[in-house]
């Protein structure tokens, strides 16, 4: 009730909505909702060993996935629009986030790098600005999975949306 205005993750709104706030989504500034998972390159390395690339088959990825014993993903906030995103695009493609994968929820971007870059974590999940671009800028790793490119839902989903009030909306 303190503002009039919003701009957000679609998560953000779409919760609003769900509570019977009188909220209402009015433009959609970013869409095309990147989920992306970056691997470190000794875990790069390893699966390439094994004959999965980056340029391999989805399939054969995802499988590679449910092998990598001990592999901590770093991801968003719990509950944050890019951490569902995420575990959107693991269901789509047949992997159960609580039990294929091992998710580490960390808080902001900050510390999701620093575990990455410290070996905390072999993995993150993120939009491509959000990680995985800087990993690969900084060549600590690549992409090995753009969920974006393979599920045409994700291509047309609002990422960042304007809200507002419906009252502020009438007037």
């Amino acid at each position: 009730g303190q503002a009039d205005i919003g701009f957000g993750g679609a998560t953000a709104a779409i919760a609003l909505i769900q509570q019977r706030r009188p909220v209402k989504i009015f433009a959609v500034i970013a869409q095309t909702f990147e989920a992306q998972l970056a691997l470190n390159n000794a875990t790069l390395d390893a699966l390439a060993k094994k004959g999965v690339t980056p340029q391999s088959p989805l399939k054969e990825r995802l499988a590679a996935l449910r092998g990598l014993n001990g592999v901590k993903l770093g991801s968003p906030a719990a509950g944050s629009s890019t951490d569902q995103v995420v575990r959107y695009a693991f269901k789509q493609f047949g992997l159960d986030p609580a039990r294929d994968v091992l998710i580490q929820p960390l808080p902001d971007l900050a510390s999701i790098l620093g575990a990455f870059r410290q070996g905390a974590v072999q993995g993150l999940l993120g939009t491509r600005g959000s990680g995985p671009a800087q990993v690969e800028a900084d060549k600590s790793g690549r992409v090995f999975i753009a969920f974006e490119k393979e599920d045409k839902g994700l291509e047309v989903a609002p990422q960042h949306v304007l809200f507002a009030t419906e009252d502020y909306i009438k007037n």
